[in-house]
């Protein structure tokens, strides 16, 4: 069984997120108090997890968990943690990251916690193209973060980006499969490579409805999944799901998860999740 909980603050909102995520900074972010409200919303859905359950994995999912302080975030691990009888010897907890909020400090300080692998969305390594997505980091920031995470101690480590955009500067095949190779050079174990979505209620949903925003054609979106696939195979990254590559062994056993459609509790603002009962169905 796994545990997603979701940290909902970000510095900023991309325009392409359509997930529950509102902008705040840092010193206004109630970290003690927010951590307070998942223990206590463990407290009352405790209960109801399966009296068998193993604890096999955590996701910090967001919003920009690497923005919540590592004290309060290992405070909330602790308690997940204790509220299983029992937890697996190789436990994966997983914090997702944004580079504008990840040194080598900060990634040492969430290892300390507990943490044994990072999610850093880097989403591309072109100017133009960061520009467009709205992102706070350069591409110098993304991989400098993914090499602070690796000073820090981190074995596992995920560099995420998005295919498919034609804003900013044109992302043909060739230069999709050559940023994902890029990436995977740097020394990370999984790379997941998502197309960029236009989803209803984002600020990109609304220009796309008024005609304003520059979208990529279907053929140069499946081009550049093939085109990435085959840079990360040659590089030893097996294609393990839809979006995601890993070298074999360091695939994200909370996403496989899902897909398997394993139990898992949902904590914190948004977050959903699926738990087993005596009687076949699920709840929520």
């Amino acid at each position: 069984m796994g545990v997603y909980v979701h940290f909902p603050y970000c510095l900023r909102k991309c325009p392409y997120c359509d997930f529950a995520s509102y902008p705040a900074e840092p010193e206004r972010i109630e970290h003690t108090q927010y951590a307070d409200a998942i223990i206590a919303e463990l407290a009352l859905r405790a209960p109801f997890i399966p009296e068998d359950s193993t604890l096999c994995t955590v996701f910090f999912g967001g919003g920009t968990p690497s923005l919540w302080e590592p004290r309060e975030l290992g405070r909330t691990l602790r308690a997940i943690i204790g509220a299983f009888s029992r937890r697996a010897a190789d436990l994966e907890v997983t914090v997702e990251c944004n580079p504008s909020s990840l040194d080598e400090r900060r990634a040492a300080e969430l290892l300390e916690q507990g943490v044994n692998r990072l999610s850093v969305g880097l989403q591309s390594l072109d100017p133009a193209r960061l520009t467009f997505l709205g992102r706070l980091h350069d591409a110098e920031g993304g991989l400098a973060a993914l090499a602070a995470a690796r000073r820090a101690g981190f074995v596992r480590v995920s560099g995420d980006l998005i295919f498919g955009v034609e804003g900013g500067r044109p992302q043909s095949a060739e230069a999709a499969a050559a940023e994902a190779g890029r990436v995977a050079d740097a020394g990370v174990t999984h790379v997941s490579a998502y197309g960029l979505t236009i989803e209803s209620g984002t600020l990109f949903g609304e220009l796309h409805r008024k005609g304003r925003l520059p979208v990529a054609t279907d053929d140069v979106i499946v081009d550049s999944f093939f085109a990435i696939e085959s840079a990360l195979a040659a590089r030893g990254l097996g294609h393990y799901e839809i979006s995601n590559y890993a070298v074999p062994g360091d695939e994200a056993r909370h996403n496989v998860g899902y897909w398997r459609g394993d139990d898992y509790l949902g904590l914190g603002c948004a977050a959903v999740g699926t738990l087993s009962r005596p009687d076949g169905p699920r709840c929520a």
